[in-house]
C-alpha cells in the first residue's frame, strides 16, 4: 500500500436499523502475498509472450502476401508478354493471394493452350495452301499436255485445207482421244475434292462383294484380254461390306486398269488376306515388273508419274482416287513392292 501499510482483504457493512458501519479488515500473510505476485507477473510473462508471439505470426503473413504480391506482379508481366515463368511449377498453399495465383496460372495455361493450338492450325493452312499451289502447278502442267496436242492437230487441219480425208480423220480422233482425257482427269479430280471435303459423303449400304466382283470382270476383260492378262479372285459370294456399288466399282476398277497399263504382268488376282469384327483385308497384286522403293510412298500422290519421260494417256489421278474412296470408308491403303516381283496393294473395307 502507499502508506506502508500490509495489503489486505477489506470489507464494510452498513446496518440500517442501527445506523452503524462496520468497517473489517484481515491483513494478508507472508505466504499469500508471495503467491499473489508470483501469479501476477506469471500474467504478464504471458500476456508479453502471446503478444510477441502474434506479432511473429503477423509480420510473417505480411511477408508472405508481400511476397506472393510480388509473385503475382512479376508473374502477370510475364504472361503479358508471353514469358516463361518458373511459377507456373508451383504449388500454391491456399489463401486467397494464392487462389488468385492459380487462376491467373490456368488463364496463362489456357492462353498458351490456344496460342499452341492456333499455331497448329496455321501450319496445316499453310500445308494446305502449299498443297493447293502443287495441285495447282500439277493441274496446269497436266492439262497443258492435251491442250498442246489439240492445239497442233487443229492448227494442221486449218491451215491445210488439202489434206486427204483419211489423214483429216485421224487428226480428228486424236483430238477427240485429247477431249476425252481432259474430260477424264476433269471428273476424277472432281471425285477426289467430294471425297476429301466431304461434300459428297458416301452412303454406306449391305452390298456382295462378289457380285459387285462379276460386274467389275465383264467390263474389264476385253483390256486384260489385250494385254493377255487374266484376273482372279477367292471372293466367295456372301461377302457383305459396308459399301455402294459405284464405290467399290471405281476401286477395283481403277486397280484393275492401272496393273493392266503398267505392270507389264499375266495376272491380277484380288483375295482376302485377314479380317476382324469390323473389317476385311485385302490384298490386290499382280505378277509385273514391280516397283522400285523409292517410288511407292508417292504411288497416291496426284499426277505422280514413275517415268516423268514417258508420255501416257493416263489422269495420273487413278491410284489417288482409290485412296480418297477406301479412306471415305474410315479403311486404309499401303502399297508394297519387290523389283521384279509385283506390285502389291493392301487395304482393308468394313464389314455389313
Amino acid at each position: 500500500c502507499s502508506n506502508g501499510e500490509r495489503p489486505g482483504s477489506y470489507s464494510a457493512t452498513y446496518d440500517k436499523n442501527t445506523g452503524i458501519l462496520v468497517h473489517t479488515k484481515l491483513p494478508f500473510t507472508d505466504d499469500i502475498l508471495k503467491i499473489i505476485t508470483k501469479e501476477r507477473y506469471e500474467s504478464i510473462a504471458i500476456l508479453i509472450l502471446i503478444t510477441a508471439i502474434l506479432s511473429v505470426i503477423a509480420y510473417a503473413m505480411a511477408a508472405f502476401m508481400e511476397r506472393n504480391l510480388k509473385n503475382l506482379n512479376a508473374f502477370a508481366r510475364d504472361m503479358a508478354q508471353n514469358n516463361n515463368n518458373p511459377l507456373l511449377e508451383k504449388t500454391f498453399t491456399i489463401d486467397e493471394a494464392d487462389e488468385i495465383s492459380e487462376q491467373i496460372v490456368s488463364l496463362y495455361n489456357d492462353k498458351m493452350s490456344l496460342l499452341e493450338e492456333k499455331g497448329k492450325l496455321m501450319e496445316e493452312e499453310q500445308e494446305k495452301l502449299r498443297s493447293k499451289r502443287i495441285l495447282a502447278n500439277n493441274i496446269s502442267h497436266e492439262i497443258k499436255t492435251p491442250i498442246g496436242i489439240l492445239q497442233g492437230y487443229l492448227e494442221t487441219i486449218i491451215t491445210h485445207p488439202e489434206m486427204e480425208p483419211e489423214l483429216r480423220t485421224k487428226f480428228l480422233e486424236r483430238c477427240l482421244q485429247n477431249v476425252q482425257r481432259l474430260n477424264n482427269m476433269m471428273t476424277s479430280l472432281s471425285m477426289i475434292t467430294r471425297l476429301e471435303d466431304g461434300t459428297n459423303a458416301i452412303v454406306l449400304e449391305k452390298i456382295d462383294l462378289y457380285d459387285a466382283i462379276q460386274a467389275i470382270e465383264e467390263d474389264t476383260h476385253s483390256r486384260l484380254k489385250e494385254k493377255n492378262m487374266t484376273f482372279t479372285h477367292d471372293i466367295k459370294p456372301g461377302t457383305y461390306i459396308k459399301s455402294n456399288t459405284a464405290t467399290i466399282y471405281t476401286i477395283l476398277h481403277n486397280l484393275i486398269k492401272n496393273a493392266a497399263k503398267y505392270s507389264e504382268g499375266t495376272t491380277i488376282s484380288l483375295h482376302i488376306a485377314g479380317e476382324d469384327s469390323n473389317f476385311y483385308t485385302f490384298e490386290f497384286t499382280d505378277d509385273g515388273k514391280g516397283v522400285d522403293k523409292k517410288h511407292l510412298p508417292h504411288l497416291f500422290e496426284r499426277f505422280y508419274r514413275i517415268d516423268k519421260n514417258k508420255d501416257t494417256e493416263g489422269s495420273g489421278l487413278g491410284l489417288p482416287i482409290v485412296q480418297s474412296a477406301i479412306t471415305a470408308h474410315n479403311g486404309t491403303i499401303t502399297a508394297h513392292s519387290a523389283e521384279g516381283k509385283g506390285l502389291c496393294f493392301i487395304f482393308t473395307l468394313p464389314k455389313a
